[in-house]
């Protein structure tokens, strides 16, 4: 049975999908990110970023919580986007924009908004980090 890709993960669970769309990739991350997946969120967005896509886009509204091993992950990303490829979808759980307003990290995140391009699934527009 396939899964529901609009079911929430489990408490305590992160669900972490790759999909591309020709040259464009979406890092889907539903759940928690926290200290004890934060090694799936980052093999996940490597694989994303496997054949260098033009457009990577980092879908967060599906988090529901985020401790600060999921925030120097983020922050990380955001940092290390030296081509300017890299989009953010913000979370809609309001813990998680709490949390990433009080940090500063929600600013960090929250460019010019972007085109989606080709992002594949992507229905909402991204957030750019440069």
């Amino acid at each position: 049975m396939p899964k529901d890709p609009s079911a929430s993960p489990p408490d305590g669970v992160l669900q972490a999908d790759v999909i591309r769309d020709g040259d464009a990739a979406r890092l889907s991350l539903a759940g928690e990110l926290d200290l004890a997946v934060i090694d799936v969120a980052r093999e996940k967005l490597a694989e994303a970023r496997e054949g260098e896509p033009s457009r990577i886009v980092i879908d967060l509204s599906g988090l529901t919580f985020i401790d600060s091993t999921g925030i120097a992950f983020l922050v990380a990303a955001a940092n290390g986007d030296d081509e300017h490829r890299l989009s953010f979808i913000p979370c809609e759980a309001y813990g998680v924009q709490r949390v990433l307003s009080v940090t500063g990290v929600a600013e960090l995140l929250d460019g010019p908004t972007g085109e989606t391009g080709n992002a594949p699934g992507a229905d909402q527009q991204p957030h750019s980090s440069g």
